[in-house]
């Protein structure tokens, strides 16, 4: 894992990957330090599906634990193009301009606001990612 900046609550992210064949990658968002709150959002390059974790989305009792995914099948040379808008709980997710995940967490700490990158038996990589910082739609 690699803690990026900059971190936040309300972010627009711009990530893309060439996914390569194997294993999982992408971003956390909503990370503890510790790692003890995090949302996952990743790509299951051999299955070829967009996968939202949220096992770890929220040390809050009651939580809805259970991931959201969706079939993301990338053509043959195709890049994955990620967008990803945070706005406190409400985390959105288009992927290629053709796939679309709405997810929640609801993470209890004031620092659980990290980004990470990630892989795990990926031979997928990073080729671009951009991090805007947003004004939240809601009241402070």
């Amino acid at each position: 894992e690699m803690a990026l900046k900059p971190d936040g609550h309300a972010l627009d992210i711009v990530a893309e990957f060439e996914p390569g064949t194997t294993g999982l990658f992408g971003l956390d968002v909503l990370a503890s330090p510790d790692g003890a709150e995090k949302t996952r959002i990743l790509y299951d390059a051999p299955t070829q599906r967009l996968i939202v974790e949220r096992l770890k989305s929220s040390l809050a009792d009651g939580v809805n634990p259970y991931a959201h995914a969706a079939p993301h099948p990338l053509a043959p040379g195709e890049r994955l193009q990620l967008r990803i808008l945070l706005d406190s709980s409400v985390i959105e997710i288009i992927a290629n301009e053709r796939t679309s995940i709405v997810s929640r967490a609801y993470p209890t700490r004031a620092d659980s606001a990290g980004l990470n990158l990630f892989a795990h038996d990926s031979d997928g990589r990073l080729v671009s990612l951009d991090v805007w910082k947003m004004a939240s739609i809601w009241p402070a």
